[in-house]
């Protein structure tokens, strides 16, 4: 077993060894740099989604002041149809006592007519 490698030699030539100690060193700049773009657009992404949240904070805060304005907008509108109920109501009985004294004074138009002609006679 003399002819295997030691630890202590190398299993690629001086020069070989250099080309792949460079190789793995562009390698792995490379994959740093990656990563550093990653974390860089990470961090926008981040931001965006915090502003985004804050932005959808805002909109829920308008959203919740619209809907109680919205359930005002429905309480007046429910008075004012309880109001035109009442008015149409009172419209109906001022409508009927009116039809009520047109009969009253055509018979009253009649009856003085009745009068005049039996007073002309």
């Amino acid at each position: 077993m003399t002819n295997e490698c030691s630890n202590s030699e190398n299993l690629f030539p001086d020069d070989n060894q250099h080309e792949v100690v460079e190789k793995l060193e562009i390698g792995f700049k490379r994959l740093n740099n990656k990563f550093i773009n990653l974390l860089e657009e990470n961090q926008r992404i981040e931001r965006h989604n915090n502003n985004l949240q804050e932005e959808n904070q805002e909109i829920l805060y308008i959203n919740s002041e619209l809907n109680e304005k919205y359930q005002e907008i429905l309480r007046s509108n429910s008075e004012l149809n309880e109001k035109n109920q009442e008015i149409s109501r009172t419209n109906l009985e001022l409508n009927k006592k009116n039809q009520d004294i047109l009969r009253n004074n055509s018979n009253l138009i009649k009856e003085n007519e009745n009068v005049l002609r039996i007073n002309n006679d």
